[in-house]
């Protein structure tokens, strides 16, 4: 999991690859927009593409690590030099309507880090949805809640949701 965060060429032409695959599905499918969907680490992901393009209706993720700086810390793991931070993004991040499922009982990616990528999206971000899930763990219980929020609209009657 660690792994998708740190800044080798390798990983940095992942993300650009990515971009250009959204591109070519949109040229060959005539898709106007995407919805993005990312677990672990890859929410980071999603949200770092989110960030950049401009053709990202909504992104969805599953037990995120949103934001991979303060999880280092939080977990006391050795820090992931030159890694990719969605929130150094956030003013653009604060356009994406946003739904994030957070397990309640995951270990890897404790849904307690979520106030902190909220708070930095501020109080004018769009639409930014959480839901909790009593008793999921990183890898268990996430079929049952997706097949129930998957199609779910997101509901941002409050912006400090």
């Amino acid at each position: 999991m660690r792994d998708v965060h740190k800044r080798s060429p390798q990983r940095v032409d992942r993300r650009i690859s990515l971009d250009q695959a959204l591109d070519r599905l949109k040229q060959c499918y005539g898709n106007q927009d995407f919805e993005l969907i990312g677990h672990s680490g890859g929410a980071a992901l999603a949200l770092l593409l989110a960030a950049r393009r401009d053709d990202i209706a909504q992104v969805q993720t599953l037990a995120g690590n949103l934001n991979p700086r303060l999880w280092v810390n939080a977990l006391g793991l050795s820090p992931l030099h030159g890694s990719l931070e969605p929130l150094d993004q956030a003013p653009k991040l604060a356009l994406v309507t946003q739904r994030h499922l957070l397990g309640q009982a995951d270990r890897s990616v404790p849904a307690s880090l979520y106030p902190t990528y909220r708070q930095a999206l501020g109080t004018k971000a769009v639409c930014v949805q959480s839901v909790s899930l009593p008793g999921v763990t990183h890898d268990q219980g996430w079929l049952e809640a997706w097949q129930y929020w998957r199609d779910q609209p997101l509901s941002c009657a409050s912006p400090g949701n």
